[in-house]
C-alpha cells in the first residue's frame, strides 16, 4: 500500500479504535507518521469515530427506533401468547407482570410526541432565526436571519 490508500486505511483502522502501534504493524508506516497524520486527519478521524459508534449503537440495539422496535416485538409477542393462555395457568400472573413492564417501559421511553401544524413550525423557526429581543440594535446586523423587527 502507497500513499493515499495507505492514509484512508490508517482512518479507517483509526476510527475503529486500534492503536498506533497496530495500525504500524498492519501497515507498515512508522508511528511518527501515523501520529502526524493522526492530527492533519483530526476532523476526519472525529467524523469517522461517530461514523463507527452510531454503526456499534445500531448492531447493539442502542438507537431508540431499535429499542422501540425490540420493545414493541416482545410486547405483542407477550400479549399473544397471554391471550392463548388459560388464566386460571400458573405462569399467567408472570405474563401480566411483563406486559405490565413493558407497556410501562413503552410509554416512558417513548411518550407520544405532539405534531405541530405548519404555523407553529413556520413560528418556532422565525423565533430560532430571529436575533434575541434584548440584543442592543447595533449589535443586531452581526445575527443570522430577519432583523428588521417591531419591538
Amino acid at each position: 500500500m502507497k500513499g493515499e490508500q495507505t492514509r484512508q486505511k490508517f482512518l479507517e483502522l483509526r476510527a475503529q479504535g486500534k492503536s498506533l502501534r497496530a495500525i504500524e504493524i498492519e501497515i507498515g508506516t512508522s508511528r511518527g507518521t501515523l501520529a502526524k497524520w493522526e492530527q492533519d486527519y483530526r476532523e476526519e478521524l472525529t467524523n469517522l469515530k461517530a461514523i463507527e459508534r452510531d454503526a456499534m449503537r445500531e448492531k447493539y440495539l442502542l438507537t431508540q427506533q431499535a429499542q422501540l422496535d425490540l420493545f414493541g416485538t416482545q410486547f405483542t409477542r407477550l400479549n399473544e401468547e397471554l391471550e392463548k393462555r388459560d388464566l386460571s395457568d400458573v405462569p399467567t400472573p408472570k405474563l401480566f407482570e411483563l406486559v405490565l413492564k413493558y407497556s410501562t417501559r413503552l410509554t416512558e421511553d417513548f411518550p407520544a410526541q405532539s405534531i405541530d401544524t405548519e404555523e407553529q413550525v413556520a413560528r418556532q423557526k422565525a423565533n430560532r432565526e430571529s436575533p434575541p429581543r434584548w440584543l442592543p440594535e447595533p449589535m443586531m446586523s452581526f445575527c443570522p436571519g430577519p432583523t428588521n423587527l417591531t419591538r
